[in-house]
């Protein structure tokens, strides 16, 4: 999970660097409310520095994994 996390952390410094450039990476782009599509499902900024994710949640029930909690559209 941990490499999933750098890499929508990655594609989000190149997002924003080449759509907006240097200039993007403000507070209000960063603390977008509605979020950023990453590789695990939504993630946003807040602004207290932590962030929230939305994504599905499993567990192995008879050798089969039974979705608990589906991942939200938005937030």
């Amino acid at each position: 999970v941990n490499v999933a996390y750098a890499y929508d952390m990655v594609a989000l410094t190149a997002g924003i660097a080449s759509a907006v450039g240097p200039d993007g990476f403000s507070k209000k782009v960063l603390e977008n409310p509605n979020g950023f599509r990453g590789s695990t499902g939504l993630f946003r900024f807040r602004a207290d520095g932590s962030s929230q994710r939305s994504m599905p949640f499993y567990r192995i029930e008879k050798g089969a994994l039974k979705l608990v909690a589906k991942s939200t559209s938005g937030f």
